[in-house]
């Protein structure tokens, strides 16, 4: 975030469910684990999937996206769309579950969509 300029900014991501991630997608970041898990930014992908060396340092190959990230919540701030909230509001999703990027329907992502308008 400290690279943020009007209040955007790029980043890379290792994403495990690449096959069908392709530049021009959206997406919703979600931070878990914690007290204040949930959505945490928004934006979009500006690259196709490429692999690129783990970022944990092992001998695994990984795929990146390259990515615009757009709405931010301050690091240790309440996220602009709690986990609880997700849960009600998309009980279909296990939004506890998964890592690096799961592919999300058309029909819950118009609804997370709805729900960011809501809440932001």
């Amino acid at each position: 975030m400290e690279d943020m300029v009007h209040g955007m900014f790029r980043m890379n991501w290792s994403i495990r469910e690449w096959e069908e991630a392709r530049r021009g997608d959206m997406f919703y970041m979600m931070r878990v684990g914690d007290d204040k898990a949930g959505i945490v930014f928004n934006g979009q992908f500006i690259s196709d999937p490429y692999p690129s060396d783990d970022w944990a340092g092992s001998q695994k190959r990984r795929m990146y996206v390259d990515m615009i990230c757009c709405c931010a919540a301050e690091p240790g701030a309440a996220p602009h769309i709690s986990l609880q909230k997700m849960q009600d509001a998309i009980p279909e999703v296990e939004w506890g579950k998964g890592g690096s990027g799961v592919l999300l329907t058309d029909d819950v992502m118009a609804k997370l969509d709805k729900l960011w308008e809501e809440e932001n």
